[in-house]
């Protein structure tokens, strides 16, 4: 327990540090499938992709922390995500309440840190991807089709923090969303295929 509060302070800490310039990384969702079924679940990823080089991740990537916002006609909330897990072979996951609660439409304060601060460290060059943590989407049984649920990432309460000589906070971040569209599961579509096949054959006889 002692170890976790020491590890917070120390994140408390190198906030209040004076900062410079540092380079742009990409935070998106990736994974999962862009169409998806009423009352399903997809797995999703968030990842982010070093920009600029090792400016952005320096001798070992400090910390993340990252909300998630949902909107789209789809009617999702933050209740329907679950199953977050941390990618714990590069974060420690150490902090207290890291995988986040939900709140309305958003999901809030998913984090985690690293204490690797040797270089060369995962996301290291400019190009790399680095896993940040897994979820589960339930998209809502009263979703139509056409329906759309938008995931966007962003910046959580406590900063993404890159481990160079001052500890700098990532600027720019740069959050991509991720657009699913609800389409009916494959047994109802075959379903209305044959059945609409089944229409049109019948006003063709008649005619």
């Amino acid at each position: 327990m002692s170890n976790k509060f020491g590890l917070v302070g120390l994140v408390a800490a190198v906030l209040s540090l004076p900062t410079s310039a540092a380079q742009a990384a990409d935070y998106r969702i990736a994974g999962g499938d862009a169409l998806v079924a009423p009352g399903t679940t997809t797995h999703l990823t968030a990842e982010v992709e070093t920009n600029a080089g090792d400016n952005v991740v320096g001798v070992g990537f400090f910390s993340f922390a990252i909300d998630l916002g949902l909107s789209g006609s789809a009617g999702v909330l933050g209740t329907d995500i679950s199953g977050i897990v941390l990618n714990t072979t590069n974060f420690d996951d150490v902090l207290s309440g890291s995988v986040g609660v939900p709140q309305g439409d958003r999901y809030l304060g998913i984090a985690g840190l690293t204490t690797d601060f040797v270089a060369p460290t995962f996301g290291y060059n400019a190009g790399d991807v680095t896993r940040l943590f897994d979820f589960d989407l339930a998209v809502p049984a009263s979703a139509l089709m056409g329906d759309t649920i938008t995931i966007t990432p962003s910046g959580g309460a406590l900063e993404n923090l890159i481990a160079n000589t001052t500890f700098d906070s990532v600027r720019p971040q740069n959050f991509a969303p991720l657009t699913l569209v609800v389409v009916p599961e494959p047994t109802t579509a075959s379903l209305l295929l044959a059945f609409l096949a089944l229409g049109s054959s019948v006003v063709w006889k008649r005619r």
